[in-house]
């Protein structure tokens, strides 16, 4: 499965390679999980651990700020 960070997805994005994003959930936090042409990605912190959000309202505007 392949990782993206904030800036990698921004780019994806950008670029029109991201076909869907789901925000699942995984314990007691949320994971984004990014639909791309090249298949399933994780999105992760800069120390390519997957970006965890404990409430779902703040991984939504943390990819309202993506586009």
């Amino acid at each position: 499965m392949q990782t993206l960070n904030l800036e990698q997805l921004k780019a994806a994005t950008l670029a029109g390679g991201v076909t869907g994003i789901t925000l699942r959930g995984d314990g007691a936090a949320f994971v984004v999980s990014v639909q791309t042409q090249r298949g399933e990605a994780i999105m992760v912190t800069s120390r390519q651990q997957p970006r965890r959000f404990a409430d779902p309202r703040k991984a939504l505007q943390v990819l309202r700020g993506i586009g």
